[in-house]
């Protein structure tokens, strides 16, 4: 075994001390390292949880953004069916004819109220949407040639009815 010093002041003194053999310092090393692999122990199985609270996290936005599209979806749809109701409101406010219903048309129930009152307006000034001919007698004031024709087969009367 070797013999060791230190220095002490300007003296060097003999160290008296039991120093560690090889196989000291292995059972030494080997205790520690131990110790360390008993602290990471469980790193596969938190490893193994990671993969799968990923794996789960990513399913879940998966299905928030599916959940969000289908809510969004039937927001808009339920828009629509709102604003037709309020068409079939309006057009029978204003009471307007199947016809003239697709005529009123906007984004909202105010634009399609002032487009179904324009409407409205519109017909009462023309009469209230109805269509009067006027008959001043026959044109030519005579017979034509086909009538003149049915006359004489079937022996009509000569008066112009």
């Amino acid at each position: 075994m070797a013999e060791y010093f230190y220095k002490d002041g300007d003296e060097y003194k003999k160290v008296e001390d039991n120093l560690l053999t090889q196989a000291d310092v292995d059972k030494v090393v080997e205790t520690r390292l131990e110790r360390q692999k008993k602290q990471y122990a469980d790193y596969d199985d938190l490893k193994e949880t990671a993969s799968k609270v990923s794996t789960i996290k990513s399913e879940y936005e998966t299905k928030l953004k599916e959940k969000e599209t289908l809510i969004s979806s039937l927001t808009g749809d339920l828009g629509k069916a709102k604003l037709e109701t309020d068409k079939v409101k309006i057009v029978s406010e204003f009471k307007l004819s199947d016809k003239l219903a697709k005529f009123v048309t906007g984004e909202t129930a105010d634009e399609m109220r002032e487009r179904a009152k324009e409407l409205s307006e519109g017909i009462t000034d023309s009469g209230g949407g109805k269509i009067v001919i006027k008959k001043d007698g026959k044109p030519g004031g005579s017979d034509t040639s086909s009538k003149k024709i049915a006359k004489s087969l079937f022996g009509g009367s000569g008066s112009d009815d």
